[in-house]
């Protein structure tokens, strides 16, 4: 399994679509499936680099699974009222899940709006007084086109020499870096952006996050929860303790 091979699948994975249909759109071999994925993971653990370039090609990944998601990829207004509702969810990955979407699309669409945004000041300008209005406009009805798994057109490699034995089946796998935010971070983040939805800017500035970088926060913990009973009742909790806290000593300067 190649690099651009594992970023289609990790893609195709969290787009929804199930592995025994990655693993025939993409040619991959079922009973290596497992070792290498787990070779890979021990492999980007230990490569910075290498994980930016995986980055890179997760991004183009998704890109290629592109859907229609009217009216968020065509209407500011309904975008800028879907960021507000998103971030004043008490669940946002509940949320997602309502409106028929997943974190590739949420991904996809940041890309693409934030490219519009460079490219026209007067976009831009437009998009920062829809933001300001209170109260922020209703959402409109989401009607995301069916997913297509497009089988990608890959050069077929195997990966680095270091990555392409099988490990033994007895030694734990390294952890893998942890993320820019732990989990109570992340709840305490989300509980923030809810109630303040208005002043996102500072409060990322504050945890130091770039959008992109929240956006992936929001993809880790949601797959995190999805798979990790434990994880799920533990964000939750955090969210609800934080969220009290908030409200009876005031929102945070």
């Amino acid at each position: 399994m190649s690099l651009p091979e594992l970023a289609a699948f990790e893609a195709a994975r969290a787009q929804g679509f199930s592995e025994a249909a990655i693993v025939t759109a993409q040619g991959l071999d079922r009973n290596k499936l497992r070792a290498a994925l787990a070779q890979w993971k021990i492999t980007l653990a230990g490569d910075t680099a290498l994980r930016a370039t995986y980055e890179v090609e997760l991004a183009q990944a998704e890109d290629r699974l592109t859907r229609r998601v009217p009216p968020l990829d065509e209407n500011l207004e309904a975008w800028v009222a879907f960021l507000a509702v998103y971030a004043a969810h008490p669940a946002p990955f509940v949320l997602l899940r309502d409106l028929g979407l997943a974190l590739p699309d949420l991904s996809r669409l940041g890309r693409l709006w934030a490219r519009r945004l460079d490219a026209a000041p007067a976009l831009r300008d437009r998009a920062a007084r829809l933001t300001a209005e209170t109260p922020p406009r209703a959402l409109p009805a989401i009607r995301p086109a069916e997913p297509v798994l497009v089988p990608p057109k890959l050069a077929r490699s195997e990966p680095p020499a270091r990555a392409s034995a099988t490990p033994p089946r007895a030694e734990p796998e390294p952890r893998l870096p942890p993320p820019l935010l732990t989990l109570e971070q992340h709840a305490s983040l989300t509980v923030e952006l809810a109630m303040a939805p208005d002043k996102r800017p500072e409060i990322l500035a504050r945890y130091r996050l770039t959008p992109e970088q929240t956006f992936e926060l929001d993809r880790h913990y949601e797959r995190l929860v999805q798979t990790d009973a434990s994880k799920h009742a533990a964000w939750h909790a955090a969210y609800r303790a934080y969220h009290a806290w908030l409200v009876s000593t005031g929102p945070r300067p």
